[in-house]
């Protein structure tokens, strides 16, 4: 988010996540508080990863419980590989 190419970018940091930050803010917004060296920069990043990462979590356990968690593992590694 703090790259210059998100300096005039409306959408928000994931566009299917449901979080108070991307529900709210874009990523222009984000990367002028980064910029600025606001503290709400750190509140509302650390809201999205903190919903992302309860939400994986919350898969990685329903996955467990249904004995399927090779196939999330799998899936989820391909999904993280592709987007580097």
């Amino acid at each position: 988010v703090a790259k210059l190419e998100h300096a005039r970018d409306p959408r928000p940091i994931d566009e299917t996540c449901t979080c108070y930050t991307c529900q709210h803010f874009s990523r222009a917004y984000l990367r002028h508080l980064i910029q600025a060296r606001e503290m709400l920069a750190a509140t509302l990043l650390s809201i999205h990863n903190i919903h992302t990462l309860l939400n994986l979590v919350r898969e990685m356990r329903e996955a467990i419980l249904q004995g399927r968690f090779a196939d999330f593992y799998a899936a989820y590694h391909a999904e993280v590989s592709a987007q580097a």
